[in-house]
């Protein structure tokens, strides 16, 4: 088969799970990630031993399995939002007049957020309550991953900025000016200018540019974070930073915010990603390099 066809197929496949109802869909997703949880690969082991290291008040790794399901639950959600959004203030509480008094600012906004519950639903009320979102995301080796995931968002009105192409900072510069907001999801080490900030108590490489990018627009930057509640229903909070406060201050602040959002919902951050793969030193460690350096901490 073809990529062509291939990709053809999955977007098939992505309809029909999509017309299931939004509960089975997260009821099918949680058990299929829970059962994955099991599967002995190298990100598991890295989850367990990041979760470990960092959460030994709440009982380490013995979560996991809820960490995978959690991301089933998520992954099948996100086919299709629609339901959802059609009613979004039956299935996600928030502060809407907190959202409501941002955009009445009509100044461009930085919105930094994390990878916690559901967050293609977070942009997709925000867009729903009035924001005109563009989310700045990282070309994946597979292009037809890239090209459903593009298509996904834009169902639900949020526009993809991709950061290693050679617009998108124009891209990003034309949004703040005309009071658009740009998100940024910077709780992952990423291939990016960073500042090594605290997070869980060890040095993270933490992207900074974007803090930049609020400044030079003296654009409002808020950091939302949506928590699952029940099945299909989730929580938004949202936390304001003074723009006029240092780059590394607000990156700490967000660091800080995240960590006691994690310590409360262990089980609704991605463990899976290598966090503290970045040295002090500027080197950036191999998945096989990372590994063996927490299994070593962790004897």
């Amino acid at each position: 088969m073809g990529k062509a066809a291939k990709f053809q197929a999955a977007k098939l496949a992505l309809s029909c799970i999509g017309r299931l109802p939004p509960r089975v869909r997260a009821l099918i997703g949680r058990w299929g990630g829970y059962l994955f949880s099991f599967v002995p690969t190298r990100d598991r082991a890295i989850a367990k031993l990041q979760m470990e290291m960092a959460l030994k008040n709440e009982g380490g790794s013995s979560c996991l399995g809820q960490v995978y399901a959690s991301l089933g639950e998520t992954l099948l959600e996100s086919v299709n939002l629609k339901p959802m959004l059609d009613r979004y203030q039956e299935y996600v509480d928030a502060d809407w007049a907190q959202m409501d008094e941002i955009l009445a600012r009509k100044k461009g906004v930085i919105i930094l957020s994390a990878h916690t519950g559901n967050w293609d639903l977070l942009a997709a009320c925000s867009v729903k309550r009035g924001f005109k979102v563009s989310v700045i995301g990282k070309p994946t080796k597979n292009l037809g991953l890239q090209e459903l995931l593009v298509e996904v968002r834009a169902n639900y009105g949020v526009d993809t900025i991709w950061r290693s192409d050679s617009s998108g900072i124009k891209q990003i510069f034309n949004a703040l000016k005309g009071g658009e907001a740009v998100a940024a999801l910077i709780d992952q080490d990423t291939q990016v200018t960073s500042l090594m900030v605290p997070f869980f108590g060890r040095p993270a490489a933490t992207p900074k540019t974007i803090i930049e990018f609020a400044k030079k627009f003296d654009a409002v930057i808020v950091a939302p974070l949506i928590c699952r509640t029940s099945t299909n229903h989730y929580r938004i909070i949202v936390k304001e930073f003074d723009t006029k406060l240092p780059t590394e201050e607000i990156l700490l602040g967000f660091n800080q915010y995240l960590e006691k959002f994690v310590h409360q919902h262990p089980s609704q951050w991605v463990w899976i990603h290598k966090r503290w793969r970045t040295l002090a030193d500027g080197t950036r460690l191999s998945s096989r390099e990372y590994l063996k350096t927490l299994q070593q901490a962790a004897r």
